[in-house]
């Protein structure tokens, strides 16, 4: 018969790898795209969705900015969030190609990294010893 402490004890391995990932790549998203040149785009238009249930519901903002790449003019679906934008507003965006983020805070990337990285390394070492852990009583059971 499986021990439920031993069984829960793998599932918080594998979860706190799977979470430490997510957020390893995010980091590394948001990190990536603050080495992006800087533009100064304009706020086209907003769509607005309501995401969350009950008293978590919220207004989520996605907009399309427009902004000059030389002689170019680009467009790009841009994700505010929780931040309204009004029509004709100036935003400062980070560009590559025809892909547009919001210029953030630097320690937002650094801060995922770190977090991702310590899930994924600590959630990696106590599925590896809940594993080793498993195999030697189980070596000990027979």
């Amino acid at each position: 018969m499986i021990d439920p402490r031993r069984l829960f004890k793998r599932a918080a391995g594998f979860v706190a790898v799977f979470v430490g990932v997510i957020v390893l790549v995010t980091g590394v998203q948001l990190t990536v795209s603050r080495t992006w040149p800087t533009a100064t785009g304009t706020v086209q238009s907003c769509t607005t969705d309501w995401v969350g249930t009950g008293r978590d519901r919220r207004i989520h903002y996605d907009c399309v900015v427009t902004w000059t790449d030389g002689a170019r003019q680009r467009t790009a679906s841009v994700d505010f969030g929780r931040d309204a934008q009004s029509t004709g507003a100036p935003v400062t965006l980070r560009v590559r190609g025809d892909s547009a983020a919001l210029d953030g805070p630097a320690w937002a990337g650094y801060a995922a990294l770190a977090v991702g990285l310590a899930l994924t390394l600590g959630g990696g070492a106590y599925l590896v010893r809940a594993l080793t852990l498993a195999i030697r009583a189980r070596r000990r059971a027979r």
